[in-house]
């Protein structure tokens, strides 16, 4: 009897978790290095379930966001450090650049897609790099 009064818990939890709309809105990142001669402009997806989320898809966005930043924060850290590699030989007097935009896309509500584009311009390279990178995330724990 305890089972079968958790397994109906269990089912009505999950019913009402995965009825909560997974939202979209976007995070913007812009930041001028003066000592790398730099601008960094970054935008990427947030993740919310609205104002009357359970407990449960709070944690869920939560966990997704702090992932995203992270995506972000090593993108933005590589770039640096390219930078940092090639100081003293390239020109100190143009400015590089570095631009991450993306598009987000949530499919069947329980998973996320996102696809990152990064387009990097270091002072003294032959020509700006265009580089995809994407980022996917599953609410739902099913599958081998």
């Amino acid at each position: 009897m305890k089972i079968i009064f958790l397994f109906l818990l269990l089912t009505i939890a999950y019913n009402f978790s995965s009825a909560q709309p997974m939202n979209i809105t976007y995070k913007s990142i812009d930041q001028k290095n003066e000592v790398l001669n730099s601008l960094s402009n970054v935008t990427y997806p947030q993740i919310d379930f609205g104002p009357d989320a359970l407990m449960g898809a709070r944690g869920i966005a939560t966990d997704i966001n702090n992932a995203l930043d992270a995506v972000v924060q090593s993108y933005i850290k590589s770039f640096e450090s390219q930078l940092k590699d090639l100081k003293g030989s390239s020109d100190d007097s143009k400015l590089s650049s570095f631009k991450v935009s993306s598009e987000a896309g949530i499919s069947g509500g329980s998973l996320l897609s996102v696809r990152f584009t990064l387009f990097t311009d270091i002072s003294g390279m032959a020509h700006p790099v265009t580089n995809d990178s994407s980022f996917n995330y599953s609410i739902v724990s099913t599958g081998i």
